[in-house]
């Protein structure tokens, strides 16, 4: 029921906003491997989260590694289609990392459909006694032809970098947090 800048953005639960227009708020530099789960706040729910969650909130919740793993994976296509990611996830002791970058590309299929796409994506959680320390920062970099989008000009192109940074600290006491 309402628009893209009447739904909240968070991840980890931290307040996303995008100065220039909410339908870029998705633009957020992670892999699949980085998401552990996707939860939807509807409506009178979300109205913890503020006033910018007329219409509900949606939060991407990352994964904190467990375990050491490397992965990478690449795909292609017609109209010179290419994808390529890398990432790695330590976990030593009390402390977990996770960074993965990602690109991806194409001619497009008509003029002006063309994109070209880079992430970067960096967590670090710290586990301790009564208490966990959250950084998590990325960028991303898109260039994309907007063929037809905002006006009938075939001719239209958007270029957009988008970073953010957050360190949360949580702190448990009996039964407060």
């Amino acid at each position: 029921g309402g628009s893209f800048d009447q739904t909240l953005m968070l991840l980890n639960g931290m307040k996303l906003s995008d100065p220039q227009t909410g339908h870029h708020m998705f633009n957020l530099p992670l892999t699949n491997e980085a998401v552990e789960q996707i939860e939807v706040i509807k409506t009178g729910a979300s109205r913890m989260y503020g006033i910018n969650a007329l219409s509900g909130a949606v939060n991407l919740v990352t994964k904190v590694p467990e375990k050491n793993m490397l992965y990478v994976g690449a795909f292609g296509g017609d109209f010179n289609l290419y994808g390529l990611k890398a990432g790695a996830a330590m976990h030593y002791k009390n402390i977990g990392q996770h960074v993965s970058f990602s690109k991806s590309s194409s001619s497009g299929y008509l003029p002006n459909t063309d994109f070209n796409i880079s992430q970067l994506f960096y967590q670090a959680t710290a586990k301790f006694n009564k208490s966990i320390l959250n950084i998590t920062a990325g960028h991303t970099d898109r260039s994309f032809g907007a063929r037809g989008f905002y006006v009938a000009n075939p001719i239209e192109y958007e270029t957009i970098q988008t970073s953010f940074a957050g360190i949360q600290h949580e702190v448990k006491h009996n039964r407060f947090k």
